[in-house]
């Protein structure tokens, strides 16, 4: 995967879906996404900042403890959670969601 892909990618997790403060969320989303952005999320499709902003503010209140993190990639799947200050870490894509607290 290119550099600026990952980028992307890692930003996206951390600053937009992981990000508590909603000042600095919203300002990632407008770095990140047009102002048009589509994004198809299972309850439906988001048009725009608003709705994205939206979305990702109400997805992380849901759990507001949690710490996102980019997964290994390992055969063994106990590596994806990676420690963090602390706080239970949600590793996108590895394992089922366990607050480690």
């Amino acid at each position: 995967m290119s550099e600026r892909i990952h980028e992307l990618l890692l930003r996206n997790l951390l600053e937009v879906f992981g990000e508590g403060d909603s000042a600095k969320r919203r300002s990632a989303i407008e770095e990140l996404y047009t102002d048009d952005c589509v994004v198809y999320v299972p309850p439906g499709i988001l048009v725009g900042h608003d709705a994205l902003d939206k979305f990702a503010g109400d997805l992380r209140a849901t759990h507001p403890h949690f710490a996102y993190a980019p997964p290994r990639f390992s055969p063994s799947p106990p590596q994806c959670w990676l420690p963090n200050m602390g706080l239970p870490v949600l590793a996108a894509g590895c394992l089922p969601i366990r607050d480690w607290t």
